[in-house]
Formats: structure tokens, sequence, C-alpha cells
């Protein structure tokens, strides 16, 4: 272990405030979500034992009720359907058969009824954080850049609009491409204010409203009709994961979206950070993102400006989707002590690019490849 260069990276690092609130906004999803899946793993752990006991005292009484079966069976002459049925009335077999049945179907509907009411709290949970965050990011931004205009100069109520119009005029990023994200975020909020303020009971004229959220939903979402009107139920985990996923995605790609129009000023400083082990003195020039095919590229020169070591060297840092979290470096650089340390080091700590390196810049699931190549 280079506990030297694990020094350098645990106390290193000139990050910005905002740097941090991505980096947090990693760990608070990944809380939330995990918090969700937990409890669902105890419902159905819950669920099992109870239908286990249910089960079991069905076998129990099968046990009973054949001795029963088999005495009333014996009893008569007849025909087989004719003892059958004598049977099986004189024994309480259908009787025990039925309950049973009941009692499963009973037990399936509480915690269905368990699982929606998980769904929509947790639902109304992932807007609360998307809003909080929202804010949460403003306030940095105020601070980071030391002027007064604050959130609620836009917005008293509806946060996410307000968060969007300070985006735009006050930290000056154009959400032309977050049309999309727009969409899906609203059809959220949408969603948390029918579950809020109607209890998720709606009116055929709310149910208009909601119609492209239920129909988008892959039938995670689902409107009963019953006699006031329609009752939204949310019958499936994954409809609720798959929204933990676009707020993720949202706020990945604002953070792309806010360092490249700060002319790659966050980007810049991680660069920085990564190649600072190289020595203190380093530059980072020309940096690019390049992006083709959901692939980004960073290109970039790390100047020495050492005299007693000048070099220059040409890097590109490719993140893609991959099948499992892996790190791959290429070094082209021939014989240099300081590099081949680096890439020692990577190559033993992959999570430093992971948690601090990147940290902020991938908030989104799923495996991830990091391809690093010098020369």
């Amino acid at each position: 272990m280079d506990f030297g260069a694990m020094y350098y990276y645990i106390s290193g690092g000139d990050f910005t405030s905002l740097d941090s609130f991505f980096a947090q906004v990693v760990q608070k999803i990944s809380l939330l979500e995990h918090q969700t899946d937990t409890t669902i793993k105890l419902y159905e752990q819950e669920k099992m034992t109870a239908q286990a006991v249910l089960d079991t005292a069905f076998e129990r009484s099968k046990a009973t009720v054949k001795v029963k079966y088999d005495e009333a069976y014996d009893s008569i002459s007849g025909s087989d359907d004719v003892k059958h049925s004598y049977a099986a009335h004189e024994s309480g077999w259908d009787y025990y058969t039925d309950l049973h049945a009941l009692e499963s179907e009973q037990l399936d509907t509480r915690f269905a009824e368990m699982a929606d009411n998980l769904h929509k709290s947790t639902i109304i949970s992932i807007y609360i954080f998307l809003e909080a965050e929202l804010k949460r990011l403003c306030h940095c931004w105020k601070m980071l850049m030391g002027h007064n205009i604050d959130l609620t100069d836009f917005s008293h109520r509806d946060y996410l609009s307000g968060s969007y119009k300070y985006l735009e005029l006050v930290m000056g990023i154009n959400l032309n491409t977050f049309e999309a994200h727009r969409n899906k975020l609203t059809d959220l909020q949408n969603l948390r204010n029918r579950l809020i303020h109607d209890g998720g009971v709606l009116t055929a004229d709310k149910l208009k409203s909601m119609k492209k959220v239920v129909d988008s939903s892959k039938k995670g979402l689902i409107c009963e009709e019953f006699e006031d009107g329609y009752l939204l139920k949310i019958v499936t985990v994954e409809y609720v994961k798959d929204w933990y996923n676009v707020v993720r995605q949202f706020f990945e790609d604002l953070f792309w979206l806010i360092d490249e129009q700060s002319a790659h000023r966050f980007l810049q400083a991680r660069m920085q950070y990564l190649f600072g082990l190289l020595n203190r003195t380093i530059s980072i020039d020309g940096l690019k993102v390049v992006r083709y095919n959901n692939k980004r590229e960073l290109q970039f020169i790390v100047d020495s400006n050492d005299f007693e070591h000048l070099y220059q060297v040409e890097v590109k840092l490719l993140l893609k989707n991959g099948t499992h979290n892996h790190v791959r470096i290429d070094n082209k650089v021939a014989r240099d002590e300081q590099i081949d340390r680096l890439v020692r080091f990577l190559t033993d700590r992959e999570d430093i690019l992971w948690d601090r390196v990147l940290s902020g810049f991938i908030i989104t699931t799923g495996s991830k490849e990091v391809q690093l190549t010098i020369r």
C-alpha cells in the first residue's frame, strides 16, 4: 500500500460546496432506496412467515379431517362419487379447504395494501427529496457566488418550477435539453399532489389529468373504479424504483450541464486532484468533454510545470456503461516513475475514482466502466 498516495487522496482536493452537494445527493438517494428495498423485504418475509403458519395449521387440520373422512367414506355403500360427497360433508373437508383459501386470500390482500401504502409514501418521499435538494442546490449556488438572490424570490409554493427559473435566470443554465426531464418530474409532482391532496382518490376529471402517468407506468400504477370515483394503487415496487432512477438521472445530467456551462470548472478541479499526485505544480489544459453513444470522454493535457521534470501527457478518460464496475488504465508513457506510481495506486484502489474523483458525476445505478489512457 502506498500510504503517501492514500494520504494525498484522503486529505487533498480543492472541492467546492457544489461538489459536496452532488456527492451528498448520491449518498442520500442511495440511503432512501436502500430503506425502500429493506422494508419491502421485511414485508415479504413477514408475509411468508404468516402464510407458513396458515399452511401448517391447514396441514394439521387435514390430518385430523382425513381420519374422519376415511371413517365416513367406509361407513356407507354406493358409488365412489356418493361416498366421497358424504365423507367430505361429514368430515368438514370442504370447510377447512375453503377456510384456508379464504385466509390466504385475506393475507394477500392485507400485505398488498401494506405494500401500496409503502409505495405511495415512498413516492411522496422521493418528491420531497427532489424538491428539498433543488432548494439546497439553489442556496449552495447563492453562497458560492456570493449574491443575494434567493429561490423564494421566484416561488413560495411551487419550488419545482421556481427551481427551474433559478437554474435558468440566476445560474445561467440552458434547460432546453432538459425537456424530457422536466416532463417526467412534472408527472412525479402531479402524482405526489394526487396522493397528498386527494389521498389517491380521483374524480373523473382528475383521472383525465393522471391518464398519461397511469398509461406510462407499465401497469405499475393502476386506477380501480369504485362507487365514489377512482382509487390510485401502486402495485409494483419496480414502478417506485423507476422514479428513483428518474431523479438520479436528472441530478447526474444536471451536474454535467452545470459543469459544461461553467467552462468545466468542476471537472477541471477533479482532474487536477486526480493527477496532483504527480506533483503539486501540474496544470490541466484544454479540457473538453466529447459525448457519443451514451458515452462521455474527457480529453485534456497534463502539464508538469516542473523545471526539474518537464513533461506534457495527453489524457483521455472514457466513461461508459459496462457489465460490472471496472477501471482499465492504459499507460503509454515509458519509464516515468511518477506516472507509474499513479497507475499502480489507481489500479489497486479503483474506489478513489468512483467515490472521490467522479462522485456526483455518476449518480445513476448500473455498472460503469472507466478507461483511462495516458500517453
